[in-house]
C-alpha cells in the first residue's frame, strides 16, 4: 500500500434518535458543500479551517494534558446535521467512545474514530470541548446512513474529552546541526543518523521502514509508531510515492532521515482525502529499520 492510501471506515455509533424518521433525499456533492457554505454564514464563522478542512471552534480549553497522535481517549459527543437533527449521541449509546488518536490502519479498524472526529479531537486537550464542524470528505463521505444521513451531508458535533491514556506518541525528529540536502523531484531532506557501512538502497531493495507522516499543521496522517506496526516496502514497487522513494535511494540500511516532499511527487493535485488534501507538502519522519 502506499503510505496513507487506505480508507478509513468508521466505527462510530449512530443513533436514530427518533422513532419514525422521515427519509431524506439522497444529495449530490455540490448540495453538501452548498449546505455547509449556508452554516458556516448563517452562525458568521470566520476563522480558517484546517488543511483538510476541518472547522475547529473551541468551547473549553480544558485543564488536562494535550492530547497528540498515539493517545486512547475517551469522549462524549453528540452529532447532528446541520439543521440540527441529531443523528448519533454518547447520551443515546449509553458509554463515552473509545478510540486512539492518529490510528489509521487499514488492517485494524478497532479503536478508530469517523476521520473529522479523529482530527478535531487531536487539537484538544483532556477535558477539553469543542464544536467541531466537518465537511462530507471527512465524515460520511458519498455513502448514505440509516434514512438519516445522506450521502455528501456536512454534520455537527460537539465534543468532550473526558479520559485519556498515553500511548505510543510518534517524536519529531530534531533537525538542528543537520545539513539540508536535495533528491529528486525537488524533495528537501536530512540525514538525522548515518550508517556509512550499511548496504545501498537502490531499486528491488527490501527494506523495514519505521516511518511518520505529517502535514504542515503536524496533523500525523500515518504512523507506524501509533499503529505499533512496521512496515515492509520493496523499493519501485509502488507501495512508497516518489519522493519517498527518491530519498530512501539516497540513502544506506540504519540510517534515518526527515524529509520535505512537494506535492508533484507526493499525493499531487487531489491528495488522498480524508488525511492528505489536494497539494499538500509532506514531512515525513523516517527510520530505515533492517534489510529483509
Amino acid at each position: 500500500m502506499k503510505i496513507g492510501k487506505f480508507i478509513l471506515l468508521s466505527l462510530f455509533i449512530v443513533i436514530l434518535t427518533n422513532s419514525c424518521i422521515k427519509h431524506r433525499e439522497v444529495r449530490t456533492m455540490e448540495q453538501g458543500t452548498a449546505e455547509l457554505k449556508k452554516y458556516l454564514k448563517k452562525f458568521k464563522i470566520t476563522q480558517k479551517p484546517t488543511l483538510l478542512g476541518l472547522y475547529y471552534i473551541e468551547q473549553e480549553k480544558g485543564s488536562g494534558e494535550k492530547i497528540v497522535a498515539g493517545d486512547t481517549v475517551e469522549v462524549k459527543y453528540e452529532g447532528s446535521l446541520t439543521d440540527g437533527t441529531v443523528f448519533m449521541s454518547s447520551e443515546e449509546a449509553k458509554r463515552p467512545y473509545k478510540f486512539v488518536v492518529g490510528k489509521h490502519d487499514e488492517t485494524d479498524l478497532s479503536y478508530t474514530a469517523l476521520s473529522g472526529i479523529e482530527q478535531g479531537v487531536s487539537l484538544m486537550n483532556l477535558n477539553g470541548k469543542a464544536r467541531l464542524i466537518i465537511p462530507y470528505s471527512l465524515a460520511y463521505g458519498d455513502v448514505q446512513q440509516g434514512d438519516l444521513v445522506p450521502a455528501y451531508s456536512p454534520i455537527v458535533v460537539d465534543i468532550e474529552v473526558v479520559s485519556l491514556k498515553k500511548g505510543r506518541r510518534p517524536q519529531r525528529y530534531d533537525l538542528s546541526g543537520f545539513d539540508i540536502q536535495q533528491a529528486p523531484g525537488d524533495v528537501i531532506y536530512r540525514k538525522i543518523k548515518e550508517n556509512p557501512e550499511g548496504t545501498e538502497i537502490k531499486k528491488g531493495s527490501k527494506l523495514e521502514l519505521e516511518i511518520t507522516g505529517y502535514l504542515a499543521d503536524n496533523y500525523v496522517f500515518f504512523s507506524t509508531v501509533v499503529i505499533n506496526k512496521k512496515i515492509n516496502v520493496t523499493i519501485g514497487a509502488g507501495q512508497l510515492v516518489e519522493g519517498v522513494e527518491n530519498v530512501l535511494k539516497e540513502l544506506r540500511y540504519g540510517e534515518k532521515c526527515s524529509m520535505e516532499v512537494p506535492p508533484k511527487v507526493g499525493y499531487g493535485d487531489r491528495g488522498y482525502m480524508p488525511f492528505i488534501p489536494p497539494k499538500a507538502t509532506l514531512y515525513y519522519d523516517i527510520e530505515i529499520m533492517q534489510e529483509i
